[in-house]
């Protein structure tokens, strides 16, 4: 997943708030304020491993469900942007704008 944000077209600073981007183009993101054309990641990989190329969560269905029914597994996942803070040692520190993931495992259940 490419986690892309705006960014000024002379420093690289990212806009503040920040604005996502997908063209992931040094050279303009047509979502980008002009003079602010330039879509990056802050940092190559994700989580603090220069060797990530890839976040990958599986979630799973649900089961047919049924009023009153026994609780059926699942698992709820997703990847996806944490925007920047605009505090620079939280920026700093969080390694931010960058990728985010999470999964919830539980059970669900359908009450009258």
């Amino acid at each position: 997943m490419f986690c892309g944000f705006c960014a000024n077209n002379s420093t690289g600073a990212f806009v503040t708030p920040g604005i996502p981007c997908t063209v992931g183009s040094a050279t303009g993101d047509p979502a980008c304020p002009t003079s602010n054309k330039m879509c990056k990641q802050k940092d190559p990989a994700a989580f603090g491993q220069s060797l990530a190329r890839t976040i990958t969560e599986t979630g799973s269905a649900v089961g047919p469900l049924t009023t009153g029914g026994a609780p059926v597994n699942e698992n709820a996942a997703t990847v996806f942007c944490i925007f920047q803070t605009g505090n620079a040692t939280i920026d700093t520190a969080a390694d931010l704008p960058g990728p985010g993931a999470a999964c919830v495992k539980g059970a669900v259940q359908l009450l009258p």
